[in-house]
């Protein structure tokens, strides 16, 4: 069975699918930068899970990639954290291009035959969209949140605010790397419940239940955080 019932895609039409997924993949995590360590953070989440998927399959070589970029943040994350010898991710040189790389990983992991998944409970390739979905959670979320909300105040989609869930977080009074480590978390559970919830219903029900989580677990939580942030500033 084929995701949502179709079996097969135009060669042209997989090329822009794959184009729109990587572009997505890569803004959502450069958004996603904006307090000390909390795109270090939520990258090593990120490539931790694609590293146990691969490792689990056998595919060596991109388990090592996965270990390797995971090392390399880590020992980003000292300066980034340091006081004395602050080093900033940027854009270029920083979040874009592990941006890209999760990027390439996810579109691995959407083209590896199916018969390698025969260690999961999940059904491939029904869920495989949702498992990537569940490994960048928060990333995704985010900026679906920012978007909507600035189009629902007729803004440009582009128009800077603090409105991502970390600002609201720093708002609130949280430090860099509480919120960095929260936010990881937030991220690996997520992933847990999904994960779970792609092993026991098929692609057409997931298409209703990842919305009903994303809105009542995420939405309606950093809503409530956004309003009590906006009335901490106002007192």
């Amino acid at each position: 069975m084929a995701l949502w019932g179709i079996h097969e895609l135009p060669t042209v039409v997989l090329d822009v699918l794959h184009v729109i997924i990587a572009l997505t993949i890569i803004n959502a995590y450069n958004l996603i930068d904006g307090v000390d360590g909390l795109a270090s953070t939520l990258g090593i989440s990120i490539f931790s899970m694609f590293g146990l998927i691969f490792l689990t399959m056998g595919l060596n070589y991109y388990f090592l990639i996965c270990v390797s970029l995971i090392c390399v943040l880590l020992a980003f994350m000292r300066y980034n954290f340091s006081h004395e010898k602050k080093i900033f991710m940027g854009d270029t040189g920083g979040s874009l291009v592990i941006g890209f790389c999760i990027a390439i990983l996810t579109l691995k992991f959407l083209t590896l035959d199916t018969t390698l998944f025969h260690k999961f409970t999940f059904a491939p390739p029904q869920n495989k969209l949702l498992i990537v979905a569940a490994i960048l959670a928060v990333p995704l979320f985010d900026m679906m949140r920012v978007i909507g909300v600035r189009l629902l105040k007729k803004q440009s989609p582009f128009t800077a605010d603090r409105n991502h869930i970390h600002h609201i977080l720093s708002d609130l009074g949280l430090e860099h790397y509480k919120i960095a480590i929260l936010l990881g978390l937030l991220n690996y559970t997520l992933a847990i419940i999904l994960i779970f919830f792609a092993s026991i219903f098929n692609s057409f029900q997931m298409m209703f239940i990842l919305p009903i989580i994303f809105v009542l677990l995420l939405g309606g939580i950093f809503h409530k955080l956004k309003l009590l942030s906006l009335k901490k500033i106002n007192n």
